[in-house]
């Protein structure tokens, strides 16, 4: 069974590559993280450990699924790493209202590494934001946001 579709010459294909908005932004995913696991690794925590307890922090006695939809994560993936975190002691779940729903709150510990973890974070922030005027960054980052929000809103539109 032969290629059926048209003829795609290989500069096509690296014109695709080049202007893939996934692509782009996975690349850019992983290195911002690599950087910040790096400015994190004496603290033992990973970002995407820290990002949780940061949130958790400002937010307080949250639900799983409130946790996922404010990191725009899958409820699951989302429970697979708070697994971790309640091993160590860093939060707590509890149930809820019902026995599907359980409320995540930082343990004393959590603050703590939220405190210390701070002082890395900022680290690798820095490092990133001294990269670009204080404008340039600020608009990067709406930039970043509105694809993040334009791209919810087309894999989950709301009724109109």
């Amino acid at each position: 069974m032969g290629n059926q579709g048209p003829e795609i010459s290989s500069s096509d294909i690296k014109k695709y590559i080049d202007t893939c908005v996934c692509l782009n932004i996975r690349k850019a995913s992983r290195a911002v993280t690599r950087l910040y696991d790096d400015a994190l690794h004496e603290t033992g925590i990973r970002y995407t450990q820290m990002i949780i307890l940061m949130v958790l922090n400002h937010l307080e006695n949250i639900t799983v699924s409130g946790l996922a939809d404010e990191l725009v994560m899958d409820t699951s993936t989302v429970a697979r790493n708070l697994r971790p975190l309640e091993k160590q002691k860093l939060i707590t779940v509890i149930p809820g209202k019902d026995r599907r729903q359980r409320i995540i709150s930082l343990t004393d510990k959590g603050n703590e590494v939220v405190a210390d973890g701070l002082r890395y974070w900022q680290v690798a922030q820095q490092k990133i934001t001294e990269n670009f005027t204080a404008e340039d960054f600020l608009n990067h980052l709406s930039s970043i946001n509105h694809i993040s929000d334009v791209v919810q809103r087309i894999a989950d539109p709301q009724p109109t």
